[in-house]
């Protein structure tokens, strides 16, 4: 039995930088679960790019090298690319076989894409289907749920019903005839042990809000000139993205856009905590202990 150690939380938690001074003390890797960083050319706005860090960082075709630590899950697709939960449940565990016999760590806030790769739920199967969403992409977000709702009521039990991505993909899965009939890679013989960030909400926020303040002013605007050719695909079209767009086309004043993408991370953080607190295996650790390191490595190395 291999373990593998699941590093989880909200975003402006610090699940990355954990895991990078975990494999600098004892060797390894990290695999991304974060459905936006999956994206070549977007890096501020998705947290691939550290802020204020002293990290040596290289770019592969395949992987990020941070201060020698491999790093998979950046830059796997084009914006223009579909991409779905099967996709990456697939790509992270032929990763994590790739990879037995070294500390692997999966960390990320997309709670869906590590409940696929742990095994906790099921992908659908279904494959993108690109001309119903680019059909579907014009449709009014209401249009959207009563379709679904007609398809298949149960479906908007756990949704996100204000993300348009999710009620696509949803509606795609509902009427989907393309069936990838390959089975997942089996990670049967791997003991994922989960590891949880955490601590008040407001101190999150706090957190979040120097980072949106940072990127605002040091690369994000740039960064969304660079890619506005995207626009109209959906990782421009999500968190952060979507909004800096509008303030480029004057259709936002920049005071409001910036507190549009603070309100909006906050949203995010509320929505992460609800996915992970359904899952009773995490261990969590409060990201304000002075003994936070020091207390995840005495409980890894119990379980080693």
């Amino acid at each position: 039995m291999h373990n593998v150690f699941v590093v989880v939380g909200p975003t402006s938690s610090g699940k990355t930088s954990l895991a990078l001074n975990l494999c600098k003390k004892y060797g390894g890797c990290i695999l991304s679960a974060d459905s936006r960083q999956v994206y070549k050319g977007l890096d501020i706005g998705t947290g691939k790019q550290p802020i204020n860090s002293t990290y040596n960082i290289e770019r592969f075709e395949d992987k990020w090298l941070v201060d020698g630590v491999v790093i998979w899950g950046y830059d796997i697709i084009g914006q223009e690319d579909d991409w779905t939960g099967d996709s990456y449940a697939r790509f992270a565990r032929s990763k994590i076989l790739e990879n037995l016999g070294t500390n692997i760590f999966l960390v990320g806030g997309t709670g869906f894409y590590i409940d696929l790769v742990t095994g906790k739920m099921q992908t659908s199967g279904i494959m993108p289907n690109s001309t119903l969403r680019k059909n579907l992409e014009a449709t009014p977000l209401p249009k959207l749920l009563e379709q679904l709702s007609s398809l298949n009521p149960k479906a908007l039990t756990n949704l996100d019903t204000n993300n348009p991505a999710r009620i696509i993909r949803a509606i795609e899965i509902a009427k989907g005839q393309k069936i990838n009939t390959t089975p997942l890679p089996d990670v049967s013989n791997i003991n994922f042990v989960h590891v949880g960030l955490t601590a008040d909400r407001e101190f999150l926020y706090e957190r979040a809000d120097k980072w949106v303040d940072y990127i605002w002013e040091n690369g994000l605007l740039d960064e969304v000139k660079n890619n506005l050719a995207y626009a109209s695909f959906k990782p421009m079209q999500g968190l952060i993205y979507k909004t800096v767009i509008a303030y480029l086309n004057n259709e936002l004043a920049q005071e409001a856009a910036i507190q549009r993408i603070k309100w909006d991370m906050h949203a995010y953080i509320r929505r992460q905590q609800t996915w992970f607190k359904k899952n009773t295996e995490i261990k969590w650790f409060n990201i304000y202990d002075s003994s936070l390191l020091a207390d995840v490595e005495s409980y890894l190395n119990l379980l080693q």
